[in-house]
């Protein structure tokens, strides 16, 4: 099945959404200069396991590339998801990265 994303945003931040009948898809981020900090994603129970919050971040990674900026991922899936997609190491931000090197 093919997913459309939609994105709200204001100056501040906006959500990645994905329609699924009545429920919906989320990624929450919040903007700061030329980072984005992805606070929250969530698929419905039902829809897990098809890709679809991977749909989100791939539509987040295009946005922030268009927009030359970089990611900061807080929420745990954002945090798994460039754990295992290594090569897109290059749209984490410097600050993210000393941090995570700290650890």
């Amino acid at each position: 099945m093919e997913y459309k994303v939609f994105v709200e945003e204001s100056k501040d931040g906006g959500q990645f959404f994905i329609e699924l009948g009545e429920k919906r898809a989320v990624l929450d981020f919040v903007k700061k200069g030329n980072e984005v900090y992805v606070t929250h994603t969530y698929t419905p129970s039902e829809f897990r396991g098809k890709g679809i919050a991977a749909k989100l971040m791939e539509a987040l990674i295009s946005y922030c590339e268009k927009n030359n900026m970089k990611i900061y991922p807080i929420c745990s899936y954002a945090v798994s998801f460039f754990e295992k997609n290594t090569e897109l190491k290059r749209m984490l931000s410097e600050d993210y990265l000393k941090e995570k090197d700290n650890r």
